[in-house]
């Protein structure tokens, strides 16, 4: 595809997908980032991992490749499925109080909730009750 007059290469196929990315990364890690992560377009969002290049790109990788080994995201599978089973009979529970034909739902708050649940469940190892009532529960607003 292009982005402008600029040719850029996107790859479906995902085994040299995964060469790209596991095996040859070697050769592909001083790619261009994303624009919009650009550091001097903004100071917070340049701190991304899809923002930096080089050495700096190269030490962050270091520190977080160990957090997300297939090990570990493995052991958080589990807890996960934890999570978003909890979210399955919160709504089961909203769908069967209703007595109307059709129940409404903020989907956006639903998805909220679940992402609290899952960051604090798998990092923080804390379990948030995300259901309950907004004014009960500092994590979820």
């Amino acid at each position: 595809i292009f982005e402008g007059n600029r040719p850029i290469l996107t790859v479906a196929d995902p085994e040299l997908i995964k060469n790209i990315l596991v095996t040859d990364f070697h050769v592909f890690n001083d790619r261009e980032g994303n624009p919009l992560f650009n550091s001097k377009a903004h100071p917070i969002l340049g701190q991304n991992l899809e923002a930096m290049a080089g050495d700096e790109w190269r030490r962050v990788r270091t520190v977080l490749s160990p957090t997300f080994s297939a090990s570990r995201m493995r052991k958080m599978c589990f807890q996960m499925r934890e999570c978003v089973d909890s979210m399955v009979t919160e709504l089961d529970t909203r769908i069967t109080t209703t007595s109307q034909s059709y129940t409404e739902v903020d989907i956006i708050d639903v998805f909220d909730r679940l992402s609290a649940d899952i960051v604090t469940t798998c990092l923080y190892s804390f379990k948030l009750n995300p259901w309950a009532d907004t004014s009960a529960n500092q994590f979820v607003v």
